[in-house]
């Protein structure tokens, strides 16, 4: 469940993030994502949106980022602290990863309201 998630997101990322194969994710995060994912576009040098952000060729320059942001060096040298499930857990409980991102996302008010379109593609996969 979480590869094809993984991989839709890399699909419709049109080159801002970097390509980690599924099978060489040591840690597959449900909780801090965005912040994985904005150190893996930094780490990654993809093409960038801001010109402030970005070398001479319209890509992500770390140095520029870690400038205007400093204390994302932590997260880009030491990670990002996380809590570790068993894959055999994932496998048992696939409803899992989702939930924990949602209950994740809720205490800083980032999960928006889901279109009709994803409440019906999750009623849909409840019975599926």
């Amino acid at each position: 469940m979480q590869e094809k998630f993984n991989e839709q997101n890399y699909a419709e990322a049109g080159g801002y993030l970097r390509e980690i194969p599924f099978r060489d994710i040591e840690y597959l995060p449900v909780t801090c994502s965005h912040a994985c994912a904005s150190v893996n576009i930094v780490q990654g040098g993809g093409p960038g949106l801001h010109e402030e952000l970005c070398n001479g060729e319209g890509n992500i320059d770390m140095k520029k980022v870690l400038e205007l942001c400093p204390s994302w060096e932590q997260a880009m040298t030491k990670g990002i602290p996380c809590t570790v499930f068993k894959r055999e857990l994932d496998v048992a409980c696939p409803e899992l990863a989702p939930f924990l991102s949602k209950a994740g996302n809720q205490s800083h008010d980032v999960h928006g309201k889901e279109t009709k379109v994803q409440l019906m593609l999750a009623s849909n996969q409840l019975f599926v």
